[in-house]
């Protein structure tokens, strides 16, 4: 029996991954789908893959929305396939980087109070200060889109070094980022021994 309701989860979760169930209809259903809803997102990479594409490419009816409460960043490049990759090894090694950077600059960005994330489609949703935002990337945009409650969003174009990332993210939101370079440090203290801002 308990194997049976494992299936049954793994279906449920199969069919909300590919948007074949909306998670609204939850209720309907009469099951705890709590097991379903966490695979889903597993699932809908393995569902990117049968289909042919890589996980970047994976699009869903909806674009991604990010409800923003503190600093965020959020890393933008367009959805590509595998076959895409392949076929154009520039787009290849600029995703590589791309992820690699993220990578690296994630640890630290969270130990600052700044959250990281990751946005792999030509658009999504910003929810912020009781405003509704759309962002829609272009066909070979990459970059970051920066945004903090009661701030103006900024967007920055092209792949950041991990380096360039927290220095930027220092700058637009003004806090200190452990693990980076001294230069960011110093910063820091410099404003805080002088804070009119003189040299």
């Amino acid at each position: 029996m308990r194997t049976s309701v494992r299936w049954i989860a793994a279906v449920v979760a199969l069919a909300l991954a590919i948007g074949a169930i909306p998670t609204s209809s939850r209720k309907l259903l009469n099951v705890d789908l709590s097991d379903s809803l966490r695979f889903a997102g597993e699932i809908k990479v393995v569902a990117a893959t049968w289909n042919g594409t890589s996980a970047q490419a994976s699009t869903t009816a909806r674009p991604p929305s990010f409800q923003i409460r503190k600093p965020t960043i959020i890393a933008f490049f367009p959805p590509v396939s595998d076959k895409e990759l392949d076929a154009d090894p520039d787009t290849s090694d600029a995703l590589d980087d791309f992820q690699y950077y993220a990578d690296e600059v994630r640890g630290p960005l969270k130990k600052a109070g700044v959250d990281f994330e990751e946005s792999y489609t030509h658009s999504f949703t910003v929810h912020a200060d009781n405003k509704t935002i759309v962002f829609r990337v272009g066909k070979d945009d990459v970059g970051y889109y920066f945004i903090a409650p009661g701030k103006k969003p900024h967007v920055e174009y092209g792949v950041m070094t991990d380096e360039d990332i927290l220095s930027e993210a220092h700058k637009y939101f003004g806090v200190a980022i452990p693990g980076s370079d001294s230069g960011h440090q110093a910063i820091l203290i410099d404003r805080a021994a002088n804070p009119a801002g003189g040299e």
